[in-house]
């Protein structure tokens, strides 16, 4: 009798442990995405009256559109299609800015 219960309290210990890793593993997750939210956030301040607001907007956009390493690395973490995530955001931000805007914003990152 007392086998069983040392081992179902193993069990039991060991699942709460699994849920605590998992629980740990999507808090991470949430932080990795709420880092492209705010990439996002950012860029959409291309035309923002502040001017460091509007730098930190091209530094942003400048990211999100040609990043070829922390990108990739930051989406793979936020257990977001990088590609799809790209596509989208270029998207938006065609829709929201002109081209010479966004020209401008990734040229003076070069």
């Amino acid at each position: 009798m007392r086998k069983s219960f040392f081992r179902n309290t193993t069990v039991e210990r060991d699942e709460g442990f699994s849920s605590i890793q998992e629980d740990a593993h999507f808090d991470e997750q949430k932080l990795w995405w709420k880092v492209l939210y705010q990439v996002v956030v950012d860029g959409g301040k291309l035309d923002h009256q502040n001017s460091t607001k509007r730098n930190n907007a091209k530094v942003a956009v400048h990211w999100l559109l040609n990043d070829q390493e922390d990108f990739f690395h930051v989406c793979f973490l936020a257990d977001v299609n990088p590609d799809i995530f790209r596509r989208a955001s270029t998207r938006w931000l065609n829709e929201r800015f002109s081209a010479e805007l966004l020209d401008g914003a990734v040229a003076s990152q070069r």
